[in-house]
């Protein structure tokens, strides 16, 4: 187990290295991350609703389906 300060720097390194334009805001890396998970937790949430959430038939493009599915596990939605 990493220790507390370790662990931070890490998620600094890792939001600073993989998500561009981040941090945007005079926060910490922590606060950083929950605002960043708030944001894509919303995110998915539109693109489920969006979508409906229905089960696509074969009709949908497969991108569609595919759009569902995914968004269903990242919710932990019933797939």
């Amino acid at each position: 187990m990493f220790p507390a300060e370790r662990q931070t720097e890490i998620l600094a390194n890792y939001i600073m290295g993989n998500i561009p334009d981040e941090p945007c805001e005079s926060e910490g890396a922590g606060e950083c991350a929950v605002r960043l998970l708030i944001k894509y937790r919303e995110a998915l949430n539109r693109i489920a609703n969006e979508l409906s959430f229905h089960d696509p038939d074969e009709d949908y493009p497969a991108p569609v389906v595919n759009a569902c599915g995914i968004a269903r596990k990242a919710l932990k939605e019933r797939t």
